[in-house]
This record gives structure tokens, C-alpha cells and sequence, in this order.
């Protein structure tokens, strides 16, 4: 699996803005480039963004370990992920999502819309909201 990004991550000269929502600019690649174009990311995308590589981080080794997410979280995080070579090849990955980087996913729609809780049995380890786009 792999992450959509802003399309100025690791630019130079300053014109990295990838860490938080955008709007449209200028950026250079590297050195020696002609500027390009970022298109901008969006406060939903930031936020799914983030949500997946927290998840990556997540010490796997913790008892009972799962996700739970209302389905709008889960719909800003299909927007950013690229399935990788080993998902095309076995197919698709199947959505709604099963799991994140190996943390099993339960959906809570009674939470409220965006809301998620990565969890440790019934200990809660982190929790946020991804904005609606």
C-alpha cells in the first residue's frame, strides 16, 4: 500500500507545503528544476493522510489492537491510498477496508461523522476526526 501526497512533498527552496491543507502554488522539485505545479490538498485529505501513517507507526505488538472509524473516515482514507505491486497482483484491495497496515477495522456509525479511535482492547491509544471534503 501506498500513500497519495501533495504533489510539492520534498520540495526545495522552501515551497514544501505537503505538511498541512493547501491551496494551489508554485514549487521546485529539486535544484536545478523549473517550478512546478502543486494543485493543493485539501483539509480532508491532510487529515486521512496523517490518520494512515499514524496507523503504519502503531506499535502492532499491543494486545487487541483495532481501528474503529465511522464510514466517513473511511471514505477520505480511500481517496489517498495506492494499492501497491502486491495488491494489484493479488487484486484490488477490498473496500470497504478489513484492515490498515495489519490493524483489523470495525466501522461505528453511530460515531459521530469523521470520528475515529485506534484502541487497545477497550484502552484507547489515539483518536481524531478526518474532515469531510
Amino acid at each position: 500500500m501506498e500513500l497519495r501526497s501533495a504533489a510539492c512533498r520534498g520540495a526545495t527552496y522552501g515551497t514544501d507545503q505537503s505538511a498541512i491543507a493547501h491551496g494551489p502554488h508554485g514549487f521546485f522539485p529539486h535544484k536545478w528544476a523549473e517550478p512546478g505545479q502543486c494543485p493543493g490538498w485539501t483539509e480532508a485529505e491532510s487529515d486521512a493522510e496523517n490518520l494512515v501513517r499514524r496507523l503504519l507507526q502503531a506499535d502492532r505488538t499491543m494486545p487487541g489492537l483495532a481501528l474503529r472509524w465511522h464510514p466517513a473516515a473511511e471514505c477520505s482514507v480511500q481517496r489517498v491510498i495506492i494499492p501497491g505491486y502486491a495488491e494489484f497482483v493479488s487484486g484490488l484491495p477490498s473496500f470497504p477496508l478489513q484492515e490498515i497496515a495489519g490493524i483489523p477495522v470495525t466501522r461505528d456509525a453511530a460515531a459521530e461523522p469523521g470520528a475515529w479511535e485506534l484502541a487497545s482492547g477497550e484502552n484507547p491509544v489515539a483518536s481524531g476526526t478526518v474532515r469531510r471534503a
